[in-house]
């Protein structure tokens, strides 16, 4: 049994359901998971490193280390964690690619890539890419009547183009 530990944001949204359905499918394959769920806040953004590194040393220090056989980061690059795994992958969503994280790429073990966009990026880029897709869990409620309508959803993203979006609707009702 390979163990995993998932590393992402807990946004209380995509990146949270993200991580519930990357464990679920994980250990519906029979992986050991642990969740790294990260809280945002620039003072945690700014301490987080240190505190990883002193809690990996005092867990190592009383012979407690909890090593894993992959990282699986979400989104971001942590290299905090890198000491934490013997292999690290990143699973990105690139209109979240941050240019900060562009020089730990040749630290990486590999990229999964969601879509064929993603895959094309990050090989572009350098690295060693699996395409792997992303599914949701089924929503489907057959009591809902099906249209032929079209739904955007931006959440809290100011990245999905919702203003180009709309602007195009507007033209091309």
């Amino acid at each position: 049994m390979k163990t995993v530990q998932i590393i992402a944001r807990d946004n209380g949204w995509g990146l949270s359901r993200d991580l519930s359905l990357l464990a679920a499918a994980l250990q519906e394959c029979g992986h050991g998971v642990s969740i790294t769920a990260l809280r945002r806040g620039k003072l945690r953004k700014w301490l987080r490193p240190f505190g990883v590194r002193l809690a990996h040393w005092a867990r190592h220090s009383i012979g407690r280390s909890e090593h894993f056989d992959f990282n699986l980061m979400v989104e971001r690059i942590r290299p905090e964690y890198f000491a934490e795994a013997d292999r690290n992958l990143l699973l990105p969503n690139p209109e979240w690619f941050a240019d900060e994280d562009r020089p730990w790429l040749s630290r990486l073990d590999g990229v999964l890539a969601k879509t064929r966009h993603a895959e094309r990026i990050f090989r572009e880029l350098g690295c060693t890419v699996h395409w792997v897709g992303f599914r949701s869990e089924d929503r489907l409620d057959r009591a809902v009547p099906r249209e032929t309508r079209f739904f955007h959803l931006a959440g809290r993203s100011e990245n999905k183009g919702t203003q180009s979006l709309l602007v195009l609707w507007r033209r091309h009702p």
